[in-house]
């Protein structure tokens, strides 16, 4: 808990409201007191301890860091736009006071300007570095990126060719497959016939076969057919009689 001493009763109240701002807002980094902050942030505890009693102007710089300091402590998110803007309005107004009160206080102000301008300047500085360095990154995956198009946009070529190459020989031998194909079915329908035939023909073999193996005793005696044909010839010509 930081180990404030009360505020004096004599302090405008443009330079009250800023001083109480500053401490409300290092109540909220707890375990920190005037003299550990003055450390974490390398100043003279001095002129932080009069920033937070209202008898020295503080830097904005400071308010700022104050503000990081209590966000980064806390583990939350950045500090809203109106909190921001409520701060300097404070800071403004005891700037305005100060400057009204002593034209001395002038030279105080300059120079904390001056003190802000610089911090200003060296952020953005930083910034351009990094924006610089990430330009460089982005125009090296261009100059990459455009390379390896080429290379894609040359091997689509030389597939267009190749394809354009091959059609009519794709189509010729498409038509010889049609060709092929009819082949095979008539060959194969030439195929069936003959196996039918041939079956056919056994089956008639087998019948014959069959026949000149039975015994002819039943056959009447040679007298009585004279006018006959021989049995072989009868059993050949579907029992037709000769004439």
């Amino acid at each position: 808990m930081a180990d404030f001493k009360p505020l004096s009763p004599h302090l405008p109240v443009e330079v009250r409201d800023l001083a109480q701002a500053l401490r409300d807002l290092l109540k909220g980094m707890a375990g920190y007191t005037l003299r550990r902050y003055a450390a974490r942030r390398n100043r003279d505890v001095g002129s932080v301890s009069r920033y937070f009693n209202g008898t020295r102007r503080p830097p904005w710089e400071f308010v700022i860091d104050l503000v990081t300091d209590l966000t980064e402590h806390r583990g939350a998110g950045a500090p809203t736009v109106e909190t921001l803007e409520h701060l300097r309005k404070l800071h403004t107004a005891w700037e305005e006071k100060g400057a009204r009160a002593s034209p001395d206080s002038g030279v105080e102000i300059l120079t904390q300007q001056l003190a802000a301008a610089d911090r200003l300047s060296r952020v953005s500085s930083a910034q351009s570095h990094a924006l610089g360095e990430a330009l460089t990154d982005r125009q090296h995956r261009i100059a990459d990126l455009e390379v390896r198009l080429q290379l894609v946009e040359a091997d689509l070529a030389r597939a267009t060719a190749q394809a354009e190459e091959e059609t009519p020989e794709l189509a010729r031998l498409r038509h010889e497959v049609d060709q092929l194909a009819a082949k095979l079915r008539e060959v194969e329908g030439q195929r069936q016939a003959a196996e039918e035939r041939c079956a056919l023909l056994e089956r008639q073999l087998q019948a014959l076969e069959d026949v000149q193996e039975q015994p002819l005793d039943w056959l009447p005696p040679p007298a009585r057919n004279a006018g006959l044909c021989p049995a072989s010839w009868w059993w050949m010509t579907t029992r037709r009689t000769c004439w």
